[in-house]
């Protein structure tokens, strides 16, 4: 048997023809083509792809009679996609992993969830529904970018039998012992541990944009922020010291020098010694699985071949059941039971906490007496003074850093920058603060950012030379991502003690 996989990364593709015999691969042909600079751009980026598969098509000789029996089994980098791993401490019973995952994901993707496709993977199993915390994985790609690339396969002569996104998919592979995978990407560093049984014990996702201005570890040439997270997360793994299995390492093509860095840290950290594999031979292109549809929340395990027409239908029927199994639920004395023990424990806790609530308030009451004896001393009513002003400054920050933003603009991360006063003994105050954020792509680009920092610098509540601001960083857009970070840095017209 003959198929044909295609694995596509930003800034190339490789097509591979296999032979299937006793149940294992061979290549029996492969060509690889790189995209231009311009091919970051989406738009650019589907035509290359097209003119690519077209001139690997003439040259191998195949016919457009002979290419209708080829069906390719297209493989997505994680480059493609948003990676997450979601925790929900207190999960209830009664509400499905889809529906965890949809409602963090409306929080962290910065696009509606019907403009999405989305796939996941519970993380080892819970040993009590609806008590013990749960951990999913999932990954979220944009929709009409998955129907583009289906197109431009399509229109270059080929069929598609099965779409695949790394590292996810990887989730139902077969394997003896226990399997620590590594996918070395450009955007994604990820790493998951399988088990013999087919269950995700763990999986941990790595975006290198948040570890690139960070200095290089002397011994790996890794960033250290990255090597510390790395240490942190992989200590967290049990038995990660003693694990006897294998690791197995996926690379990017324009990645071999972080991927030799990374594979000298696990050598070094953990004596683990890592092996190159070829993702095209790790997934079979069976057609019972495929990462495609309209804004789908799907099991791994429960892909079926890419249809939207199916997707909707099958959506409307699993919406039906839905509804249906809550009516059942809401009326069975079982739930009845259910909420009756509900909300005793919610009667009981509110009793302690009102309990706790009037011990605070008499703290709270005797503080005050005290405040109001020392507020007739010079010293504290000064310090008081100085907490007083430090406390209404931040409300005010942070009203005119919302007021300022325009559409389009969030922040991620204010943190202050903090000065130490020689004549204070010890004493410290906020002079600057940092802010870092992330605008949406398709509105001005960067000028968004520059503009939403001229804002900044023009309000009363910061120092900035000729109403400019003073430090300004902001990664460029390029089309391949929903939102972009920048870095403003601003001078507090007068400092906050602390």
């Amino acid at each position: 048997m003959v198929m044909l996989t295609l694995f596509l990364e930003r800034n190339s593709l490789r097509l591979i023809e296999l032979s299937s015999a006793d149940e294992r691969l061979l290549i029996l042909r492969e060509e690889r083509l790189f995209f231009s600079q311009a091919g970051v751009q989406w738009q650019i980026l589907i035509q290359e792809i097209k003119e690519a598969l077209q001139k690997i098509k003439k040259s191998w000789g195949l016919s457009d009679s002979l290419s209708s029996k080829y069906s390719l089994h297209c493989i997505l980098s994680s480059d493609f996609a948003l990676l997450r791993v979601a925790k929900f401490e207190k999960a209830s019973r009664f509400l499905s992993k889809a529906k965890l995952v949809q409602r963090d994901a409306e929080g962290f993707i910065p696009l509606a969830l019907e403009k999405v496709s989305i796939t996941y993977q519970e993380i080892g199993h819970a040993k009590c529904a609806g008590v013990a915390p749960k951990k999913i994985a999932y990954a979220a790609i944009k929709r009409d970018f998955l129907e583009e690339i289906v197109r431009a396969i399509q229109d270059a002569g080929f069929s598609i039998q099965k779409i695949s996104l790394f590292p996810l998919s990887l989730c139902s592979l077969r394997s003896s012992k226990e399997i620590l995978l590594l996918d070395v990407a450009e955007r994604w560093i990820s790493f998951l541990i399988l088990s013999p049984e087919k269950v995700l014990k763990s999986a941990h996702f790595f975006p290198l944009s948040n570890f690139c201005n960070s200095f290089c570890d002397a011994a790996t040439g890794l960033p250290l922020l990255l090597v510390t997270r790395l240490k942190k997360e992989l200590h967290a793994v049990a038995d990660i010291k003693n694990f006897s299995g294998e690791c197995w390492m996926m690379r990017s093509h324009s990645l071999e020098k972080i991927a030799i860095s990374l594979s000298l840290f696990l050598k070094k950290e953990f004596s683990l010694s890592s092996i190159d594999v070829d993702p095209c031979l790790l997934l079979e292109p069976t057609p019972q699985k495929s990462f495609m549809g309209s804004s789908n929340l799907i099991p791994i395990e429960k892909f079926t071949t890419p249809s939207i027409r199916k997707f909707r239908l099958k959506q409307q029927i699993s919406f039906l059941l839905y509804l249906l199994s809550i009516a059942i639920i809401l009326f069975s004395p079982l739930s009845l039971l259910y909420d009756h023990v509900e909300n005793k424990k919610i009667t009981q806790k509110a009793k302690k906490d009102s309990i706790l609530l009037s011990q605070r308030q008499l703290e709270l009451k005797s503080l005050c007496q005290k405040a109001e004896k020392l507020a007739g001393a010079e010293d504290a009513e000064k310090k008081l003074k100085e907490l007083q002003s430090a406390r209404e400054r931040w409300p005010l920050l942070i009203s005119e850093l919302h007021q300022c933003a325009p559409r389009g603009i969030w922040i991620t991360q204010l943190t202050p920058v903090v000065k130490e006063i020689k004549e204070g003994k010890g004493a410290s105050e906020i002079i600057a603060l940092e802010i870092k954020g992330l605008y949406l792509e398709g509105i001005n680009g960067e000028e968004l950012a520059h503009d939403y920092a001229n804002k900044l610098a023009r309000s009363p509540l910061f120092i900035a030379q000729k109403k400019e601001v003073s430090f300004f960083w902001s990664s460029k857009e390029d089309g391949t991502a929903y939102a972009y970070p920048f870095t403003i840095q601003l001078q507090l017209s007068s400092p906050i003690q602390l």
